[in-house]
């Protein structure tokens, strides 16, 4: 229970330890004299001094801060260590160094992911729902999606990618349907949420991931084995395998099973169970629903470029649908949402949890580029504006600007923790 409180806290910790490491790191490149590096804002837990530097950890780890030396100055002489003495294209940099780092540690946590083996999951359709625009325009089950466009397809995170942020666009698929390539016009629909969908479910090997205990799997099958028939159908897909077994309630089924490149037969009878309304048969057995990929170090850099650029390219793109309305504001995810979502994927194993942290690096990249001022965009684009006026901004200005930026944020905290308890209380009380 601690674990799952303490996990997420420290991910996000981390991240934010990260981005204010990279403006430490770009302060002292630039000669900049560094008076306070913390983590997280409020009380000071912990901390000490070194080289007239204080590094402290602070009682709330929703942000941190590095201050520097020169920043809060309002009058007296400019010392050359101070950051107010420099350059605007120096004070760009430093303001920078943040995101930077935060993008650099993304695209490093991506490399080692795949360097060690990403969950794969292959671009081929399982299922098709009913009249929906894949099964409109003839997709069937077993397709093989390896094009849109010009984008090639190699695994079905990037076939979500493509058609999430495109609804209501119309593309040309390449399909692979028994070695033949067949290529079909698809107008992508929109769902409730803004988020664009064909209509379509990935495949899911009919390979056994888990057996739980006590129920009539227990004794019989195993992991890994490999359900080849049942009651002598053919078994697809994991879909087909569970069709057959909760439309067999107290009926016994003879179960063909691949174990050791050996086929082996087992008669296995499902009990009865009611899920939502529905009586089905179940034996409790559930899927390996994906397999790991390893990379080489020249693949795994390439792929985590892409990793990378593609989630950028996804944050914009539903940031500005945000903006225009496209996707409703109650699908942003607060603090709490954000622990949650951590607290769940530190169950689901590490490479789940790195891929969450290489998520949330990417996040605060582009956060703090947006142009508010108090956040990174904002003071970029005032040096920005400074270097071509050539004239610096008074310094109420900065603290008015401060003050607009503050409440800015504020608001944003607290709608999107709005948002969090809303969506709480809305499951609590489903």
């Amino acid at each position: 229970m601690l674990a799952s409180i303490l996990g997420p806290i420290f991910v996000l910790s981390f991240c934010i330890f990260v981005h204010e490491f990279g403006h430490f790191i770009a302060a002292i490149l630039c000669r900049i004299r560094v008076k306070k590096f913390s983590i997280g804002f409020g009380k000071k837990l912990i901390g000490f001094t070194y080289k007239n530097c204080e590094y402290q950890i602070a009682l709330i780890p929703f942000g941190g801060y590095v201050k520097l030396a020169g920043e809060d100055t309002k009058d007296g002489e400019k010392l050359p260590d101070e950051f107010r003495s420099k350059p605007p294209l120096v004070k760009i940099f430093v303001t920078a160094g943040g995101v930077l780092m935060n993008l650099f540690f993304g695209f490093l946590l991506f490399f080692a992911i795949y360097t060690i083996g990403v969950p794969y999951t292959p671009s081929i359709v399982g299922d098709v729902i009913p009249n929906s625009p894949a099964d409109v325009a003839g997709i069937i089950k077993g397709d093989k999606i390896v094009q849109i466009d010009d984008k090639q397809i190699d695994k079905w995170s990037d076939l979500a990618k493509k058609v999430g942020i495109n609804p209501n666009k119309t593309y040309l698929f390449t399909i692979k349907r028994d070695g033949t390539i067949i290529k079909k016009e698809i107008t992508i629909g929109k769902g409730e949420s803004g988020i664009g969908y064909i209509g379509v479910l990935p495949y899911i090997s009919p390979v056994i991931g888990h057996v739980i205990k006590g129920l009539p799997a227990e004794g019989n099958l195993l992991k890994g084995d490999i359900i080849k028939k049942i009651n002598g159908v053919s078994v697809f897909d994991w879909s087909d395998a569970t069709k057959i077994i909760h439309n067999s309630p107290n009926i016994p089924c003879k179960f063909e099973i691949e174990r050791d490149k050996k086929i082996i037969s087992f008669t296995i009878t499902p009990i009865e169970r009611t899920i939502g309304t529905k009586t089905c048969g179940i034996i409790g057995i559930e899927p390996l629903f994906y397999s790991i990929k390893k990379y080489n170090p020249i693949a795994a850099s390439k792929q985590a470029f892409f990793e990378t650029i593609d989630l950028i390219v996804l944050n914009v793109v539903g940031l500005y649908k945000l903006i225009k309305k496209e996707i409703p504001t109650k699908t942003i995810a607060g603090p709490i949402g954000i622990l949650q979502i951590a607290a769940k994927t530190a169950h689901e194993g590490i490479i789940h949890l790195l891929q969450f942290t290489a998520l949330i690096n990417i996040c605060l990249v582009i956060i703090n580029l947006l142009p508010i001022p108090i956040v990174d965009g904002g003071s970029i684009l005032f040096f920005l504006i400074e270097a071509i006026r050539k004239k610096p901004f008074s310094d109420i200005f900065y603290e008015r600007a401060s003050q607009i930026g503050f409440g800015i944020v504020i608001f944003i905290f607290c709608f999107v923790t709005l948002n969090d308890l809303t969506r709480i209380f809305e499951q609590f009380f489903r």
